[in-house]
């Protein structure tokens, strides 16, 4: 099921692959992955309640990007106060990253900053 939605995906039809992620999320309800592609639906298309909500039910979140060599292992995030906290040094600039929920890469569900490359979306930070 994830296959097909992700397909939908591809093809802008998010509305549809919503409602294929959902079904696989109620058929697999302890499979983090079901709600992880579920959220990246809502994300796609601006909701980012929806998504933060369903990122929420992650079990691993990492951080990488061109900071790091996109290391997806390098900087594990950790739950506190119901909350997932990260903490890196970076020097001034401008970076590019993604999250890594549950083995899946994301585009960071708080931030609106993007860059898209050949279908290829990545968070953008600027540090000053």
């Amino acid at each position: 099921m994830n296959q097909i939605g992700y397909r939908l995906m591809e093809r802008h039809r998010y509305e549809d692959a919503r409602k294929v992620f959902y079904a696989n999320m109620q058929a697999f309800p302890k499979s983090a992955n079901t709600y992880d592609s579920y959220a990246e639906a809502h994300l796609r298309t601006g909701d980012f309640e929806t998504a933060r909500k369903y990122y929420s039910k992650a079990r691993l979140v990492t951080l990488a990007g061109d900071f790091n060599g996109w290391n997806p292992l390098s900087l594990p995030f950790t739950r506190h106060n119901g909350e997932w906290i990260c903490r890196v040094g970076l020097e001034p600039g401008r970076y590019e990253y993604k999250l890594i929920i549950d083995g899946v890469w994301t585009p960071d569900p708080e931030n609106p900053e993007v860059t898209v490359n050949e279908g290829n979306i990545n968070s953008v930070l600027v540090v000053e």
